[in-house]
């Protein structure tokens, strides 16, 4: 499969996905208007953001029908006017993990965007050009982003270019992208703290840790009954991480509930701190029992090789894949008490029946 067709309508994302592009979706439509007035300002025009009439910003129709009369869909599209008067088309497409052919994907919802701004007049500058239309990719995941973001890049055969090589790459199609990789920005410090970039990263990164102090800053940015739909769509993209992090219901609910009615902060920190360090605990006392079990086996392994041959410890250990440490006790007594390894295989199939 082609790569470059994910999300075609010919393809369905996995429901896990589908979850994943929803959330990022609402989070930052114009029915959030902060969250998308962020993204341009804060990473897609920051170095001129000054000259963006944001009052003016709207949305640009995403499902758009190429030359080809194949649907293109991406996440979301703002067009927004300059000082001058001029216009520029925001496409985004969010990702949470890498896609080879994204210039590919990319370059379809560039064509798609210019032919609809080509075919209606109205909407083109006032000098009658086309509007600039730029596409970025705000990329979620833990591995830094390798993909291609030009059209050039797919062709390179190594560096330096031959002169010939060059002059057809100059004479060719050109198409980019740009990346906002939120890891790595965020491990750079890139992000102001104040921004919802910075909140999406640092709750991408660590639900558990980062959500006090992000709920802090959502809270002051966002308190006021005028920012509720962006409260609410945070909420959402918000219960969405904290599910994937394993985050128990309960307080998922507790915490989706103050983000839409924020409590006082410093009761939201303590209660999220607490059950964070109840988190904490749990896993600290998960990892202690998990080491006694793996040294438990590792030495009732050697003594059954010792007692039985290595055929018979090979056996035994596809069995004590599912044991526990009272299992793995038990299999250790039958290594003293059984005469053969016959006997003493039995034994230990009897301990692990006996625990399911």
């Amino acid at each position: 499969m082609d790569p470059s067709t994910e999300g075609t309508r010919n393809l369905r994302p996995a429901p896990e996905r589908r979850r994943h592009d929803q959330t990022y979706k609402r989070l930052f439509s114009l029915g959030a208007r902060a969250a998308p007035v962020a993204l341009i300002r804060d990473f897609a025009a920051k170095s001129w953001a000054h000259e963006i009439d944001f009052s003016a910003i709207e949305p640009f129709p995403t499902e758009t029908v190429g030359a080809d009369l194949q649907r293109r869909l991406c996440d979301c599209a703002f067009r927004v006017r300059l000082t001058d008067d001029c216009r520029v088309v925001f496409l985004f497409e969010f990702q949470s993990s890498k896609n080879p052919g994204m210039v590919l994907k990319t370059l379809r919802y560039s064509e798609a965007a210019l032919t609809v701004l080509y075919e209606d007049e109205g909407q083109r500058n006032p000098d009658g050009g086309l509007p600039f239309v730029v596409v970025f990719v705000v990329y979620s995941g833990a591995e830094p982003w390798t993909a291609e973001t030009t059209l050039a890049g797919l062709a390179r055969r190594g560096e330096p270019l031959p002169a010939m090589a060059r002059a057809i790459a100059d004479s060719g199609p050109s198409h980019s992208y740009r990346v906002l990789d939120l890891q790595a920005a965020l491990a750079q410090d890139l992000l102001p703290k104040d921004s919802v970039l910075y909140w999406v990263a640092a709750l991408e990164k660590d639900p558990w840790e980062s959500f006090p102090s992000v709920h802090r800053s959502m809270a002051a940015q966002w308190g006021g009954p005028e920012h509720r739909g962006e409260r609410e769509a945070f909420a959402d993209w918000t219960d969405e991480r904290m599910r994937v992090a394993d985050v128990p219901e309960e307080l998922r609910q507790d915490v989706r509930q103050q983000i839409i009615q924020p409590k006082e902060e410093e009761e939201m920190g303590k209660t999220y701190t607490e059950w964070a360090e109840g988190h904490r605990q749990q896993g600290l006392e998960q990892g202690r029992v998990e080491g006694r079990v793996e040294e438990r086996a590792a030495l009732v392994l050697r003594l059954a090789a010792r007692r039985f041959g290595r055929e018979a410890a090979r056996q035994l250990e596809g069995m004590m894949r599912s044991m526990g440490i009272e299992q793995l006790a038990r299999v250790g007594d039958a290594v003293v008490d059984c005469d053969t390894a016959d006997e003493f295989l039995a034994a230990a199939g009897d301990s692990d029946a006996q625990e399911h």
